[in-house]
């Protein structure tokens, strides 16, 4: 089976938000499947598209992984109720988020996925996040660095380091 790098983006803005996203990372690190193999550092931000919402933290983890898209879409599902969460709303405040932001060179779209993330190159913090792991990462679609998205990037939402 085929190893494939994969970036998972992390998000909490309910309950012991810090916690939320270490568990997540824990129950990734033991399924014999995905392997952590580096982490951005952690950023709070604002969230995006509502008022009176409380600040995410947000951060990426790069794995290697043999499942397919499909497979990973599953199980971070499973993570993610395991953590507590409940609503699938998308703008909905949450225990845990998991969206798979990139998985190697692939481009899926169906009814349940879209990778890369499609708003991938709407949001500053991602994109930073992306960076902190590789500098030289190129987004699967257009081809271009994040860095060029990241520098093209108009959102102006605000983040700031929460911890390294």
């Amino acid at each position: 089976m085929k190893n494939n790098r994969v970036f998972i983006g992390l998000g909490s803005n309910l309950g012991n938000r810090e916690e939320h996203i270490y568990n997540a990372l824990r129950l990734m690190h033991y399924l014999p499947t995905i392997n952590v193999v580096g982490t951005s550092p952690i950023y709070e931000t604002e969230p995006i598209g509502v008022e009176d919402h409380p600040d995410y933290l947000n951060m990426t983890a790069e794995i290697v992984t043999t499942l397919q898209p499909e497979e990973l879409l599953h199980a971070l599902q499973s993570f993610e109720a395991e953590l507590g969460r409940h609503s699938q709303g998308m703008l909905e405040p949450r225990t845990i988020d998991l969206d798979i932001l990139i998985f190697g060179d692939q481009v899926v779209d169906t009814e349940s996925l879209a990778i890369p993330h499609p708003r991938l190159t709407e949001r500053k913090y991602v994109l930073r996040t992306l960076l902190d792991i590789d500098a030289n990462l190129r987004h699967p679609s257009t081809g271009l660095t994040i860095q060029h998205h990241f520098d093209d990037c108009k959102d102006s939402a605000g983040y700031s380091l929460f911890r390294k």
